[in-house]
């Protein structure tokens, strides 16, 4: 064979190299904008289902403070106004001004509401006052073992329930445990997958959009953190007021404090024992302590400015909180 025979043969052969490389970047880049397609499509429609589950609960609220009381289950998936007749079913659609009762997903949406003897917020008949009422008695009654309840055990004025991409409730949304869901916005840690959307409210926050007028049974704090200055002596006050307290004027307190886990050089806290102080009061065990109590020194050090938030559980562990500033000038 002659030498340019075999510089042709060559030319051929790193030709049909380069060819099956090009054919292979090509194949991963076509599967790699499908993947990202579907990756983007599925997300897009959670994203789209995530948005209809939060127009529906504006709904709910809407029906709420338009008819002093929420709307009743639709028990037979064929009132879709409403039948008031169980706690737990379909989504009252057409109490709601919608026209289907279904998620993105095209399955029905699943709804609940607090109907106990003692406190039916779904009732007819009330007006402002007495669903103001029913609200409060609601917040501190017990022994409503058969109420809606979250995974955590606490009481749920509504629920709202899409069963997700996978078209299955999962967990406790399962319909074999009827009145019990998963805490919204939170992943139950003993699943490996889960999409369900779960939506509600607390009772204290239809208590404020129903714009009750508060009482001894809203849980307050108030903080009075005045300035400082470094070296001398100083006080600030701190206070919780109202809430369900089984022990007079005792609650469960924690504080937090921006950057690290201990107060201001020189600060002292008069509760004993001593309150909790932590980067994030969400994961630490709070502290029960007085109502009242106070921060002292006989010399803060160093200046600057400290930002701490003081954390206040009541016996149904409603919490409120207060975010202030302590400045230590020089």
């Amino acid at each position: 064979m002659g030498r340019r025979s075999i510089l042709r043969a060559t030319e051929a052969g790193f030709s049909f190299i380069e060819m099956s490389i090009v054919l292979m970047v090509i194949a991963i880049i076509i599967s790699t904008i499908v993947n990202y397609s579907t990756t983007a499509l599925v997300s897009a429609e959670s994203n789209a289902n995530d948005a209809l589950m939060t127009v529906v609960q504006r709904g709910v609220r809407g029906y709420l403070t338009n008819h002093n009381r929420l709307p009743c289950p639709d028990a037979d998936a064929r009132d879709a106004a409403g039948d008031c007749v169980n706690r737990v079913g379909a989504l009252p659609f057409a109490a709601l001004g919608r026209t289907n009762g279904a998620d993105r997903y095209g399955t029905e949406i699943r709804y609940g509401v607090f109907t106990h003897a003692n406190g039916d917020l779904s009732r007819k008949g009330h007006d402002r006052s007495s669903l103001c009422s029913t609200l409060k008695t609601i917040s501190n009654g017990t022994g409503y073992t058969t109420e809606i309840v979250n995974d955590n055990g606490q009481y749920m004025p509504y629920v709202l329930l899409s069963q997700g991409a996978n078209l299955t409730a999962e967990g406790d949304n399962s319909t074999t445990n009827a009145l019990n869901f998963v805490t919204p916005g939170t992943y139950p840690a003993s699943l490996t997958t889960y999409d369900d959307v779960v939506r509600s409210d607390s009772f204290l926050s239809l208590w404020t959009l129903l714009a009750c007028e508060m009482d001894v049974s809203t849980l307050l704090i108030s903080a009075d953190v005045p300035s400082g200055a470094k070296g001398s002596g100083y006080t600030a006050t701190i206070e919780a007021t109202g809430g369900n307290v089984s022990t007079a004027n005792t609650y469960q307190w924690c504080i937090q404090v921006d950057g690290t886990a201990t107060l201001p050089a020189g600060l002292i806290q008069s509760p004993s024992p001593a309150l909790p102080v932590s980067l994030d009061c969400s994961a630490e065990t709070f502290v029960a302590a007085a109502s009242g109590w106070t921060l002292t020194s006989n010399g803060l050090t160093p200046s600057g400015s400290y930002r701490m938030q003081f954390f206040v559980k009541d016996d149904a562990d409603e919490e409120s909180s207060v975010s202030t500033i302590l400045t230590v000038n020089p």
